[in-house]
């Protein structure tokens, strides 16, 4: 028992001791008793003398690691004598105080006095400055146009150029079109003139006019895009029976555009070789006749010459691109040895050079001035000259790469390991990395193995390569490679493929559009090429300006493939197609164009829309062309429609309007006449009543336009034409005096357009009942305006010759029959003409009734006759109104009988 109870005082120990060395919470103590009560004692004392508390804020502080008693030393040694406070009021008797605050005011003063006194110096030595400055510069700018004397200036007055606008081009306010926008606007409008008047088959393309354009526009970048465009549509484009599509993967046009692409390469390369040749002037050897040939020695010359092989790993450019030449991997002194030399310069090297700038027979001659070294060479030269495809047989191919394998592919020569991979498509899967500008050798020529450091790294070098190993017979064609790879044999179609698989992220094209573009037209990609620049190009390249009227120019010469739909995207992929055609929806592009300027520049807006009446609208009436749809939406979004479709003249003969000037001579009518009708209609179903009877006017389309006249006429007949003198002397609030002044001013134009309807020379061609409508409705016009202004008795005249309101009994019946022919637009207005004919019945009778007593007692006889009369005619029209077969409001009765009584 006391083993078990000893054993359980042991664990109860450990337990103790294994809290104690820091399983819990608090810290381990090491102070002995003695040490731990006198701590509590000293912690006691300071509690009870500070009070509660400062212990609960020593508590608060401590627990944030803030030692109270420290802090409290640190502020009691802080002094706030060093700041400025505010003096406090002394006593005058207190001598010793007013002494102080007057010497602490003293240096306040001065310490003001001093920091403005900086300030105004440090504000005038800024002013001096500018002021130096601006002197300085007016100095440079006018030494600058001193010429050789020095009271002598050079003439700077402005000369009188070329402008691209004319007097008429802006109609309506400041043209919102930029200036390369208005140039090309305007070459637009003049080929357009040219396909008007049938002259266009004599006349260059789009492409040509917008390259002159873009030439005098003087952008580099934009003649670069027209110069590439121009060289590459210079192939056969008659569309067969596939029509674009077709057109763009036929086997003469892919080797037409091949071929294209590549001249325009090596123009561009011998552009390249004229300026280094030109910035060497010095170094260069130049002589003879000028030819390719000697512009390869003398560019051979710069780039080798006589200076170490291993110098030449420097940086060179063409047409603002680096290209960057890798001295380690293009010579080295052992495999120049091995060339044969031509006047001192490698033979290998001239070949090649040759090649570059697409010159055969130049290559040849070299080859043939080096002797049997080169024979194979010439031999296939020869051949490749020969050739109508200007290609090897399949059996020399074969040879030239089977040669390349075995003993070319380990030359040292990098010279001439290019020459057999240019003229045998010999590279290895051609293709790490697509020539971007930015990439090393191995990102960017490294798959050709025999040519890196012999061509820099440039996409217009590996484009060229690229187009080298397109076959030009139409007998191979291999499928789509994979990304990177493109065999010999390949097809334009392959070429394309791979482009589109390096995409934009390979080119930088956020950064360098340019050359983005120039892979995608020089390989026919020309939608991609468009949407690009019309959707995610810089804008400071007018890329949608240049997007837009490519896609015309091609578009002209049928070989912009469109969809079927034309609210499709603005590029879509028809499965139908091949994987690399794309479809550009043209019509969407030409109107999200348009859309900025149409309302400040019409003419050229109509000018756009006019090269889309080829294609066919998607609107209500499937006749009419997208052109007449365009126009019709740009109607009835300016309204300015006398501009734009013309204006109809009193006489009935039609003034032209802009739409004219697309038309050909005599059909502008006509083509206004169908333009006007579709708006009118669209006016008419959104309620437009007065637009639209101005566009069936137009339209010459009288049914229409008498019937809506009408309805409009029926609304306003009974309301006066003054609305300014009606609401004089009423206490109506603003909301009912606007809608009288709106309801008067729509009676005045409507009055306005009657007139003019009235005026026509040639008679109106409508039905009989639309014609009796609207001239009542014309005779009710003018029998108010008399109402209105007082003049009843020849109210009453015309009214009675309408016979629309029976003024004696014998008329009722046949007024009653009158009506049931009338329309709804006269019945609906029945109770205002009854009201108004009997207020001027009651009118008469009180003027006859309260004439001069005088006159009256010579004339009793005739002034109750007339009575009589009066009284005859408002019991019929009471009668009349009792009878008809029509629902009159419920008042217009009551106040009829009532005014019958006032005359009894």
């Amino acid at each position: 028992m006391a083993e078990s109870e000893f054993q359980d005082l042991l664990h109860a120990a450990e337990q103790l001791s294994s809290d104690a060395m820091g399983g819990g919470q608090l810290p381990r103590v090491e102070r002995n008793l003695r040490q731990v009560l006198e701590a509590s004692q000293e912690l006691w004392s300071r509690i009870t003398q500070t009070g509660g508390q400062d212990t609960q804020a020593h508590v608060l502080l401590g627990s944030k690691g803030v030692d109270l008693p420290r802090l409290s030393q640190k502020l009691e040694t802080l002094s706030a004598r060093r700041t400025f406070e505010p003096l406090e009021p002394t006593p005058d008797t207190d001598i010793q105080s007013f002494l102080k605050n007057e010497k602490e005011n003293a240096i306040l003063s001065i310490v003001e006095q001093t920091h403005e006194a900086a300030f105004e110096s440090v504000r005038k030595c800024q002013w001096e400055s500018i002021r130096s400055e601006w002197k300085s510069a007016k100095s440079r700018a006018m030494a600058a146009l001193r010429s050789g004397s020095a009271n002598e200036f050079v003439d700077i007055s402005v000369n009188e150029g070329l402008s691209y606008m004319e007097d008429d081009a802006v109609l309506h306010g400041r043209s919102a079109l930029q200036r390369d926008e208005l140039a090309f606007a305007k070459g637009l409008i003049e080929r357009n003139r040219e396909v008007v008047l049938g002259n266009e088959a004599s006349k260059p393309s789009l492409v040509h006019t917008f390259w002159n354009i873009a030439k005098e526009l003087g952008d580099e970048k934009t003649v670069e895009l027209w110069e590439m465009v121009r060289c590459v549509v210079q192939v056969p484009y008659a569309a067969p029976k596939g029509g674009p599509v077709a057109t763009r993967t036929s086997t003469q046009f892919s080797k037409a555009l091949v071929t294209q692409a590549r001249t325009y390469l090596e123009e561009r390369y011998k552009t390249y070789m004229q300026s280094v040749v030109t910035s060497d002037i010095v170094g260069v050897r130049l002589g003879g006749v000028p030819s390719t040939m000697s512009l390869v020695q003398a560019f051979t010359s710069v780039r080798l010459g006589s200076r170490p092989l291993h110098t030449l790993g420097s940086q060179m450019s063409y047409s603002g691109r680096q290209e960057f030449l890798l001295g380690s991997s293009m010579h080295n002194e052992t495999g120049m040895e091995e060339s044969p030399m031509i006047d001192g310069l490698p033979a290998w090297a001239l070949v090649f050079y040759c090649l570059r700038c697409g010159d055969l027979r130049a290559a040849l001659k070299y080859a043939q001035q080096a002797g049997s070294e080169l024979e194979e060479v010439s031999k296939v030269l020869k051949e490749c000259i020969s050739s109508p495809s200007g290609s090897l047989l399949p059996k020399h191919d074969v040879q030239v790469r089977y040669q390349f394998r075995r003993h070319i592919h380990n030359s040292p020569d990098p010279y001439k390991r290019a020459v057999y991979c240019v003229l045998g498509g010999c590279g290895d899967g051609m293709g790490r990395g697509f020539g971007t500008e930015d990439e090393g050798v191995g990102g960017g020529l490294g798959g050709w193995s025999g040519v890196e450091g012999v061509l820099g790294q440039t996409s217009d070098d590996y484009l060229w390569l690229k187009l080298t190993q397109i076959e030009r017979e139409s007998g191979i064609r291999s499928s789509i490679p994979a990304k990177g790879g493109l065999s010999r044999g390949a097809t334009l179609q392959d070429l394309q493929a791979l482009v589109l698989d390096y995409g934009e992220q390979h080119y930088g094209a956020s950064e360098r559009p340019h050359v983005y573009v120039q892979a995608l037209v020089l390989t026919g990609l020309w939608e991609v090429a468009i949407e690009f620049l019309a959707s995610r190009a810089l804008p400071r390249l007018q890329s949608n300006c240049q997007a837009v009227h490519l896609a015309l120019a091609l578009h002209q010469l049928n070989l912009l493939v469109l969809p079927q739909d034309s609210k499709a995207p603005l590029m879509v992929a028809d499965p139908a197609d091949p994987p690399t055609i794309r479809r550009l929806n043209l019509a969407r592009l030409v109107m999200l164009y348009v859309q900025h300027f149409e309302a400040s520049d019409p003419r050229e807006a109509l000018n756009y829309y006019y090269c889309l009446r080829t294609m066919e609208g998607d609107g209500e009436n499937k006749e009419d062309n997208l052109f007449i749809e365009c126009v019709v939406n740009m109607v009835l979004e300016s309204r300015d429609f006398g501009l734009l479709l013309g204006k109809m003249m009193g006489d009935g003969c039609r003034m032209p309007g802009l739409i004219d000037e697309l038309c050909t001579p005599g059909s502008g009518a006509d083509v206004a006449r169908k333009v006007a009708e579709a708006a009118g209609k669209r006016c008419e179903d959104r309620g437009l009543f007065e637009d639209a009877v101005e566009l069936y006017n137009l339209a010459k389309n009288d049914e229409k336009t008498l019937s809506l006249l009408s309805i409009l006429l029926s609304q306003v007949v009974s309301k006066p034409s003054n609305p300014i003198e009606e609401r004089q002397g009423t206490g109506r609030d603003s909301r009912s005096v606007r809608g009288i002044e709106e309801e008067g001013w729509l009676r005045e134009r409507l009055k306005a357009a009657i007139k003019g309807v009235q005026k026509r020379a040639q008679p109106v061609a409508c039905t009989t009942e639309t014609a009796a409508t609207f001239h009542t409705l014309c005779h009710l016009i003018d029998f108010f305006d008399l109402y209105h202004s007082g003049k009843h008795t020849e109210a009453l005249e015309l009214l009675a010759k309408i016979h629309i309101v029976p003024l004696s009994v014998d008329e009722i019946e046949e007024c009653i029959i009158t009506f049931k022919r009338l329309g709804d637009e006269i019945c609906r207005n029945m109770p205002d003409i009854l009201l108004a004919t009997m207020n001027i019945l009651h009118e008469q009778y009180n003027k006859a009734r309260g004439s001069d007593p005088l006159s009256a007692r010579f004339d009793e006889g005739g002034r109750d006759k007339q009575l009589v009369q009066l009284r005859e005619k408002a019991r019929a029209i009471t009668n009349f109104a009792g009878s008809l077969p029509y629902r009159l409001p419920g008042d217009t009765n009551s106040r009829l009988v009532q005014i019958e009584i006032l005359m009894h």
